[in-house]
């Protein structure tokens, strides 16, 4: 387990990887929540493009341990990683494989990269908060995707409700309470 102010640091201090070597630093600093940024769009064309003719699409990312690589056959393989960071819920790995896409595909130089990072990339309190509990806290591989779920937990007949009294609430399962917007 990491703590929270370490995950946040892999943000300020992203170590992407180059196709020709090295790292490049770039800090993560905009916060994003809504819709996605420009960027997305023109960057998901290029990597779909390259995946023309059967083609491997490979990524590598640091997970501040050591390298990952991303052997993708379809662009289903890539495309959590590259669109969460354009709507502010992705991991540090995510970031470094949306920044390295866009310099192997010409959207961006070495150069410009966190200038292209400050415009189209970020993060909001959600993305930061999920990624820290699922990489973070539970220690899963930094381009590890968290499962779906596969049933919605329903609350038991001791949770509360507005036609119940107050003092039962302790009672109460942590998703029925924010069903109710608590």
């Amino acid at each position: 387990m990491i703590s929270p102010l370490y995950y946040a640091r892999r943000y300020w201090n992203l170590q992407v990887p180059l196709d020709a070597g090295g790292f490049a630093s770039v800090r993560i600093g905009s916060y994003l929540s809504g819709q996605p940024t420009p960027g997305k769009d023109p960057l998901w064309m290029k990597v779909k493009q390259a995946f023309s003719g059967g083609k491997t699409v490979k990524a590598t990312a640091h997970n501040g341990f050591v390298l990952q690589e991303l052997n993708c056959t379809t662009p289903d393989d890539i495309l959590l990683h590259i669109v969460r960071p354009f709507y502010g819920k992705g991991s540090p790995e995510d970031c470094q494989i949306v920044l390295q896409m866009a310099l192997r595909f010409g959207l961006t130089s070495q150069g410009q990269l966190q200038s292209y990072a400050d415009n189209y990339i970020g993060l909001d309190c959600n993305g930061f908060v999920g990624n820290w509990l699922w990489h973070g806290l539970a220690g899963s591989p930094g381009t590890a995707t968290p499962p779906k779920p596969t049933r919605v937990p329903v609350p038991s007949s001791t949770t509360w409700s507005p036609t119940r009294s107050s003092r039962n609430w302790k009672k109460s399962s942590p998703a029925a309470l924010t069903s109710w917007g608590w």
